[in-house]
Formats: structure tokens, sequence, C-alpha cells
């Protein structure tokens, strides 16, 4: 573990590249990572962005012990650092580089690599792997968010609304990949101000349909913590995904089928159905 020992741009500096927004509902005095690069740090005060810079030589940023340490012990993935997971919310991510991998969001703070079995790419839209033909991923250029998000092309870090929700907006880092974010409570996101703002004060458009909720099931018993997946009888393209105890029922891709072996949706060729 090393000091802080860093290369900073002042406070008038990072205002200009960073907004205001990285650091509200963030009190006292902490360093967070920034949406650079694993070596980046933004320094909040009071909810204000008050410094920022960057770790020497070949450091990262460690958020949990808030220094510059070597990158073994950082444990940075700029990539999952950018995916923002909903604490109770199941949902998966598209990898902003690579077509066959994806983040799985357990319904805690931190996403989970995942892949796709060989020859599929994450579909962004249908939120699973697919046909490389039929998912659509542009390895390398500007990553596919979520339905309705696509940040704008422009240098710097901007946000923008959440178009199925109010009460959350998303920041746009350098390489345009959105990451969502939730206002503080009782504060919508502002269009007008690109900030979240007391409810009353925001000028928000309410959407008329709200992000999907994964259904679960009752009647499966699933083991205690982990993440778990499983086969379901009556078909083959469908299966059981476990997260800490909680089942949720999952559909592959048309063609596809569940694998119980490599416990992931493979071509329907390689898979010996029924089971």
């Amino acid at each position: 573990m090393l000091m802080l020992v860093s290369l900073t741009y002042g406070q008038q500096g990072c205002s200009d590249i960073y907004p205001q927004a990285l650091c509200q509902g963030i009190t006292g005095n902490r360093f967070v990572s920034s949406f650079r690069s694993c070596q980046n740090w933004l320094q909040c005060i009071g909810g204000n962005v008050a410094n920022c810079g960057m770790c020497t030589g070949y450091l990262h940023f460690d958020p949990d012990t808030q220094t510059c340490t070597y990158p073994e012990n950082a444990n940075c993935d700029i990539y999952a650092a950018n995916v923002t997971c909903t604490v109770g919310q199941v949902s998966r991510e598209p990898h902003p580089t690579n077509c066959q991998l994806y983040f799985l969001c357990t319904g805690a703070e931190t996403p989970v690599q995942q892949s796709c079995a060989d020859n599929l790419h994450f579909d962004p839209a249908l939120r699973a792997c697919n046909f490389p033909e039929l998912a659509n991923c542009q390895p390398g250029g500007p990553p596919t968010g979520p339905p309705g998000v696509q940040c704008p092309d422009v240098d710097g870090i901007s946000l923008i609304p959440d178009p199925t929700s109010c009460d959350n907006f998303y920041i746009c880092d350098f390489n345009r990949h959105p990451t969502r974010y939730t206002c503080p409570v009782n504060h919508h996101f502002c269009t007008a101000f690109r900030f979240c703002r007391p409810i009353g004060q925001a000028i928000c458009v309410q959407p008329s349909s709200p992000f999907q909720v994964l259904e679960t099931l009752s009647d499966f018993e699933c083991p205690p913590t982990g993440v778990h997946f499983f086969r379901r009888s009556g078909d083959c393209s469908q299966y059981i995904m476990c997260i800490d105890g909680s089942a949720y029922p999952q559909s592959c891709a048309p063609g596809l089928y569940f694998n119980p072996n490599s416990q992931r949706c493979e071509q329907s060729q390689y898979v010996l159905c029924p089971y």
C-alpha cells in the first residue's frame, strides 16, 4: 500500500473536466474513482469536486484503501468500475470493448464478469448471448447502452437522463460508455440543469414504461449463497439463475439451448436435448 502520491490539476481545472454531480451525496472528504482510467481519482469534499489527479508511474487508485497502489492490489477493471449495479436489482450489462463478455449485476454493488459461449456475442438489446449476426455488437466502437440510452459524441464527461425513470440518470465517460446512477431520495434528474434537484424543481418528463423487473420463482430451492445456473425441465431453451437463494427464470436467445455442463446458452446442435 502506497500513499496517494499523484499529479493534480487543481479545483478549477477539475471542475472543467468533471461535473459536480459525480460528488453529489458524498459527505465529508473522500476520494473516488474517476471515469478516465484506473490511475485517475477524484476528491470530493462536502458533495463538491475539490481536486482530481492521477497516480504516478504504473500505480492504480484503490477506492477501498483510498491510496495509489500496485495494480495487482487495486483490483481495478475500468470497465467493471464503470458499471453501476443497483442494489437489489438483477441485470446484465454489456462490456464496452469485448463482444463475448458481459457483466452480471447480482443485486450487489459490484458486477460479476461473465462470458458467452464460443461463437456467440452478448446482445445489448436482448440482454443475453445471441448469434453474432443478430447481436449487433460493435467492438471497439462507441459502447451500446440500454435501449434508448445513447451517449453524445463529445469530449469529456456528460450527464444524460434515464428515459425510463426520473429517479435515475446516466454518466457518459470519456469512452462514451453510459453508467446508471440514482439521485438522492426525493430528488429527480433535471434535464435542464443536468443535475439532481428536489422533486418539484426538477424538469423531468415521467416515462411511460419502467425498467423490467425480473420475476422470481417460489417453487425452486436455490443454494443460499452465490450465483448458480440450473436447467429447467420441459424446455431446453429455459434455465434458472440462482442469486443468493433467489430463483430467476431465464431464456436463451432463439436457436440456443441451455447447456447444464457449461452452465450457459450454446448453439442447439452442441447441446443434447432433451437432457
